[in-house]
């Protein structure tokens, strides 16, 4: 891969990290007070809720950072070695998590009576690109172990 493409990446990596971060101690706190000031009947919800939605910005954050390590392996022209199917899975990991959690808020939100149809709606949505996402990175790591093999087997005709 062409060196600009992945320091271009690294650079998008940054900016999105630091707009998590932003959201993380800025938005999402904020958000909850304000919601909690206009719904008093959730309000006893505010600080699961801040808690629930910084862990799952913190694993999105951590799969940015994995990803940024692959960036790293693939300028090195190392991406087939053992430490890029710790870091693949790592990010499936957090995938999972994350879909967990959304799973979890979901069910909360429904057994507590709270959220309208569109908040559910948008539960929903991040359900299903939570489980495409994770199938996605399956195939995906798939694929760098075949190559991976390939790769092995033609160093050893050459």
């Amino acid at each position: 891969m062409h060196v600009r493409v992945v320091i271009a990446l690294k650079v998008l990596l940054v900016v999105l990290l630091a707009i998590l971060v932003a959201c993380q101690v800025f938005l999402v706190p904020s958000l909850a007070a304000v919601t909690a000031a206009k719904e008093p009947q959730v309000a006893f919800l505010q600080v699961p809720g801040v808690i629930v939605a910084d862990i799952f910005l913190l694993c999105v954050q951590i799969a940015l950072l994995c990803l940024w390590r692959l960036l790293s392996l693939v300028a090195e022209e190392t991406i087939f070695s053992p430490r890029s199917y710790l870091l693949v899975d790592t990010i499936l990991a957090l995938v999972l998590i994350a879909t967990g959690i959304v799973i979890t808020a979901t069910i909360g939100l429904l057994a507590f009576g709270v959220g309208s149809g569109s908040v559910l709606l948008v539960c929903l949505l991040g359900v299903v690109l939570g489980v495409s996402s994770a199938l996605l990175v399956i195939v995906l790591r798939g694929l760098v172990r075949k190559a991976a093999a390939l790769e092995h087997d033609l160093s050893e005709v050459v």
